[in-house]
């Protein structure tokens, strides 16, 4: 079981997706590992990355223990019961829906569409910003905004 307080005293980058997604989710995990980067290592200790699943049928923890650390080794995945990823995703306003593909393989015939956006949670567990996919390609940008929110810079 894992509850956001078990980060509390450190930033936490928030994003809910999952591993079958062929572009958002890796193009955003690999913006946000480009971000991570670029952070002194004194601020990285204090930033947590963490990518939710919406897809609990095929992201099982060792799924995304294997995938999520391939972007950065700090970073962690996360997923729970389906009504537990409903709750979650309803607290930050994720839309998501599983829809049938046409073509796919027998117990793959389906993808997730969701809604790409990054959130930003401070230190005491409050809410700072959410970036939207567009602004999470821009990896110096979230640096510097990371460095600001954590008084570094």
């Amino acid at each position: 079981p894992f509850q956001l307080d078990q980060l509390r005293g450190k930033l936490v980058l928030l994003s809910f997706g999952f591993t079958h997604c062929p572009n958002i989710c890796p193009t955003t995990l690999g913006n946000l590992a480009a971000m991570y980067r670029e952070l002194p290592p004194t601020v990285q200790g204090r930033v947590q990355v963490t990518f939710v699943s919406v897809d609990p049928e095929r992201d099982t923890p060792k799924v995304l223990k294997d995938y999520v650390p391939a972007f950065d080794e700090h970073f962690i995945g996360l997923t729970g019961a389906p009504d537990q990823i409903r709750k979650a995703a309803k607290a930050y306003g994720v839309v998501y829906e599983r829809q049938k593909q046409p073509n796919g393989d027998a117990g793959d015939d389906y993808t997730i569409n969701h809604s790409a956006y990054l959130y930003v949670i401070g230190p005491k567990g409050k809410w700072l910003a959410v970036y939207d996919y567009d602004q999470i390609a821009n990896s110096e940008k979230i640096a510097k905004d990371v460095q600001r929110f954590l008084g570094s810079g």
